[in-house]
């Protein structure tokens, strides 16, 4: 048995494999993933052979996200597929263990998965990551108004406009990925594997808003909607046709996992009503090189660092290494020296810390409101849009 990374000449085979270990997937939903992913690699492909054949696969998604000011360089594990007549070999597993090893290589920050099996990838040290999406009954009936938009489907003119839209709305978000026209069109909007609705709102022959929509078993999902300042009511008329469809593919209510924004929350108070919460806990995350997470991230603690009343320094331990952050208003930067500070983090601990699943002074009892890790590590929304799931 032998792990390496495809060989060109490969596609076709490792197509049929994907066919073979995914029933209810069509072999060419995973062309995308050569022909459609603007930094695909053949190394990014890694490849179980054993006795000449190729008997399991795992390919890794090189994506640029978004950490506030700053941005990451993210390893989305996607297609882990063996056969179902080579499984229990420990094929898998050790495809993955080639997959880590490549992102390490790579400099890649940290890695993200979706699975319904979390214990096989706990054993590659990766955490489960909740989340919540939010429910609501579609109301019976929305009052048409009259907005000064324009709604209609998207078409591929509106794609360059899109991507700058969406890139500008979540700029300061966490996790967001940094999309550009090839990826847009070529992987994530790809008609290959994409379902969704998509509407603009324009204004003025411009694109103002838009919203991505699709069906959900028996909801309709909004996946996702953002717009231009100054142009939030556009969202209320993008809902309306939102709430049309849904009606007309006979949902019983609407999900949604949309960032916390007030624009956003009265569209969707606009057609939908007695909110809950679901939970999922599919999405998975693992640090790769925590110097260089820690080195890219140092631009958007600095924003955050405005908010210290004094200077300080405090050292993070982890498995995965030591940091050190020297810290004063308006400045943070990594140094060699220890500090007096000590906070040993575990990995799960080590993540809800960074990314803002929870506030400092959850993860690290004792902490004051004054403290760096507090002013640095809030609470954070972190969102991922489903259609740049992988």
């Amino acid at each position: 048995m032998i792990v390496r990374s495809m060989r060109p000449d490969e596609i076709e085979a490792c197509l049929d494999v994907w066919d073979k270990s995914f029933e209810h997937t069509p072999r060419e939903y995973f062309r995308r993933y050569f022909d459609g992913d603007p930094w695909f690699k053949p190394e990014y492909t890694r490849v179980c052979e054993d006795e000449g054949q190729i008997v399991s696969i795992v390919q890794i998604c090189r994506r640029e996200v978004r950490y506030g000011a700053a941005t990451l360089i993210m390893g989305g594990i996607a297609n882990v597929g063996t056969p179902p007549e080579f499984r229990g070999r420990g094929y898998s597993s050790e495809t993955m263990k080639s997959a880590i090893d490549v992102m390490i290589n790579e400099r890649m920050d940290f890695s993200m998965l979706f699975t319904g099996i979390n214990a096989f990838y706990e054993k590659v040290a990766y955490v489960t990551i909740e989340n919540t999406h939010g429910v609501g009954k579609l109301k019976p009936e929305v009052p048409q108004m009259s907005l000064p938009y324009d709604i209609r489907p998207y078409s591929s003119e509106d794609a360059d406009a899109i991507v700058t839209l969406y890139n500008d709305y979540n700029s300061l978000a966490v996790f967001p990925v940094v999309r550009t026209l090839a990826y847009w069109s070529g992987f994530a909007v790809d008609p290959r594997s994409s379902n969704y609705d998509i509407w603009v709102a324009k204004a003025d022959k411009d694109i103002k808003a838009y919203l991505l929509g699709h069906k959900y078993g028996k909801s309709y999902a909004i996946s996702e909607m953002a717009c231009k300042a100054g142009h939030e009511f556009a969202l209320l008329a993008l809902a309306q046709a939102a709430w049309l469809k849904a009606v007309d593919s006979k949902s019983e209510d609407v999900v949604y996992r949309l960032p916390k924004r007030p624009e956003i929350n009265t569209a969707i108070d606009s057609i939908a009503t007695g909110f809950t919460s679901r939970l999922h806990t599919g999405m998975m995350l693992r640090v790769i090189d925590l110097q260089s997470l820690f080195m890219k991230i140092l631009p958007e603690l600095a924003r955050r660092s405005a908010g210290l009343t004094h200077s300080g320094r405090i050292t993070i331990s982890t498995e995965y290494g030591v940091v050190t952050l020297d810290t004063s208003p308006g400045r943070v930067v990594m140094v060699d020296e220890q500090a007096d500070e000590w906070i040993e983090l575990d990995h799960r601990g080590l993540l809800s810390l960074v990314f803002g699943y929870k506030p400092a002074q959850e993860v690290v009892s004792g902490l004051d409101s004054t403290n760096p890790l507090s002013v640095l590590f809030p609470k954070q929304e972190t969102i991922f849009y489903p259609v740049d799931g992988f």
